[in-house]
């Protein structure tokens, strides 16, 4: 429970008493309802109906569920009637009554405060742990796989905004844990850029070989354009003397770009099957 807050209740001629709450640190309904939500004390200890009696008051009736707390009586003239269900109908009791609403709007705004600072501090918490373990801590592995850089960066995009919207708040809540993970999303938005221009200029660099390869092999001579002629992609890679490992891979990978953006993905996986197969039969 946060600590309790106390306020006056006065229409500002008269005083009616005070009224003190708790404000449950959970974020979540009150389970014991022998003290959930507010409850009214007459002078000398009677209690005026439950705690469910002010609830109406309320915006939405889950904010009355998160407190705890009672309103202190202090006024002669706010009498319980026999059954202790209500006060003795009189003018005291209407002027109370229309206090009522300006009071739990009050104190609505205050628990909302509260609890969308507390949310505000749990989604933090939440974005620093998967910038972490889920993106920070995957970009080596992934540095070369573009599709998988380009939704990191996009998910960046989006935690990006939620910081900017929130970030007002939690520099008042939390100044230290919003720079630790501003810096941290700095840190990863930098490494992906990084990666994804590294990857670009080398699809463009193998790009422009095989384009050129082409334009040599169609500028040769009728008579030897039958020897000359790329045929495969076994001539692709001696022409271009792909053997080394890192050059390969490249090589690979961006056919493997190629070939998805031709076939559909059911397609594409039944093409993985049949290479799979055949390599399997023909070691």
């Amino acid at each position: 429970m946060y600590p309790p807050i106390i306020r006056e209740i006065t229409d500002g001629q008269r005083q009616f008493g005070f009224i003190w709450y708790c404000v449950n640190n959970a974020r979540n309904t009150i389970k014991n309802e022998s003290v959930r939500g507010i409850l009214i004390k007459a002078k000398g200890g009677f209690s005026i109906a439950d705690r469910k009696y002010l609830e109406p008051y309320f915006g939405r009736p889950v904010i009355s569920r998160r407190i705890t707390g009672e309103l202190i009586v202090n006024n002669d003239d706010l009498v319980p009637n026999a059954a202790r269900s209500d006060f003795e109908n009189n003018s005291t009791r209407q002027a109370f009554l229309e206090v009522m609403p300006k009071t739990i709007r009050e104190i609505d705004k205050v628990v909302n405060n509260i609890q969308e600072k507390e949310k505000a501090r749990e989604t933090l918490k939440n974005i620093y742990s998967f910038l972490l373990n889920d993106i920070n801590n995957k970009l080596v592995a992934y540095q070369r796989d573009y599709d998988r850089l380009l939704k990191f960066n996009s998910t960046i995009d989006s935690i990006r905004e939620w910081l900017v919207e929130h970030k007002t708040t939690l520099e008042e809540i939390e100044p230290d844990a919003i720079k630790i993970t501003c810096d941290l999303l700095e840190g990863c938005q930098n490494f992906i850029s990084e990666a994804l221009n590294s990857e670009k200029k080398t699809r463009e660099k193998l790009e422009n070989q095989i384009v050129e390869t082409v334009q040599r092999e169609s500028e040769q001579s009728p008579t030897s354009q039958t020897d000359q002629t790329i045929s495969s992609l076994h001539d692709v890679v001696e022409e271009l003397g792909i053997t080394e490992p890192n050059n390969y891979n490249r090589f690979i990978d961006y056919l493997d770009s190629l070939i998805k953006e031709l076939l559909e993905t059911n397609d594409y996986l039944e093409l993985l099957l049949e290479l799979r197969s055949h390599l399997e039969e023909n070691p």
